[in-house]
């Protein structure tokens, strides 16, 4: 006589279960949706915030006047590539392109290569690290991008490809050297010096929409290309 009660029991206990799921799964739906409401209205704020005026004050100095600026080739004359005669370029200046011999029909390829790496040059091609060295200057360059626009075929980079900058004042090429992923607090990999002229390029990974903490890093090493000295 047992055994029908047990099954009473535990039919009981399922319907309960089935009653509680459905009265919360409406609990739940509107969570998720308030969540992903509140990661839209996150990354809307944050590209308002740093477009508006206010973070002016808190970018880098500028040298030259802001502004999208597409600097006219410059030509030096042989044997003269110094400090002195280099080109004076501000925040938001475009300056070079950039290509990868191996990924001809890639979006890096011709892609405009910026002076500063703040959301709204980001949106318009790649940007260079205010702190960094440019092309010729024997340190290290830093460019970055968003990964779904310039630097989506960064993924698909391999060692030993050649990656090209195309600068307004020479030609720079560089060998692809290491691959490696890193955490977007891991601050010292953009900002760690090298003894010797080195193209750093870095985009969010993997690759899509959506907030993500890695960063893919590609690490060049420079092949040819006059030194400002």
């Amino acid at each position: 006589m047992s055994a029908p009660k047990n099954n009473k029991k535990d039919s009981t206990v399922k319907t309960a279960a089935k009653q509680i799921f459905l009265l919360g799964l409406p609990y739940l739906m509107g969570f998720l949706g308030i969540l992903c409401l509140s990661v839209c209205l996150a990354v809307i704020v944050r590209d308002k915030i740093e477009s508006s005026p206010f973070m002016a004050l808190f970018k880098a100095p500028e040298l030259t006047d802001t502004g999208d600026r597409d600097m006219s080739q410059i030509v030096l004359p042989e044997g003269q590539l110094s400090l002195e005669n280099f080109p004076k370029l501000g925040w938001g200046d475009r300056f070079a392109t950039m290509s990868i011999d191996e990924l001809p029909d890639a979006s890096i390829n011709d892609a405009p290569v910026y002076v500063g790496d703040d959301n709204a040059i980001l949106k318009k091609g790649v940007g260079k690290y205010y702190g960094s060295d440019f092309c010729g200057e024997g340190g290290k360059i830093v460019l970055s991008a968003h990964c779904n626009k310039a630097f989506y075929c960064l993924e698909d980079v391999q060692l030993g490809y050649t990656v090209r900058m195309h600068t307004i004042y020479g030609e720079y090429a560089y060998k692809v050297s290491d691959i490696f992923l890193f955490n977007m607090d891991d601050n010292h990999v953009i900002l760690d010096k090298t003894d010797s002229e080195q193209l750093l390029l870095y985009t969010c990974y993997p690759r899509g929409l959506g907030f993500r903490r890695q960063r893919l890093a590609v690490v060049c090493k420079k092949v040819s290309g006059a030194d400002f000295r």
